[in-house]
């Protein structure tokens, strides 16, 4: 479901740029297309964490992974 709804959780920017999403446990680790972005998404971390915990409404992941 994280998957499929990428694009409403982390938003049109951080979708269209994440070209790979991966989970082991409790950790989601995500592959971006460039640099900047993975910056981007290193300063957003915890806003992403809980749009997919909100969204899964209990606590799916714990940690993120930049790619």
């Amino acid at each position: 479901a994280v998957k499929s709804s990428w694009k409403d959780i982390a938003g049109d920017f951080i979708a269209s740029s994440t070209t790979e999403i991966n989970f082991n446990n409790k950790t989601i680790f995500l592959t971006m297309k460039n640099a900047a972005l993975k910056q981007e998404v290193s300063f957003r971390k915890e806003e992403l964490l809980n749009n997919i915990n909100r969204f899964c409404g209990y606590l799916l992941i714990d940690k993120i992974v930049i790619l």
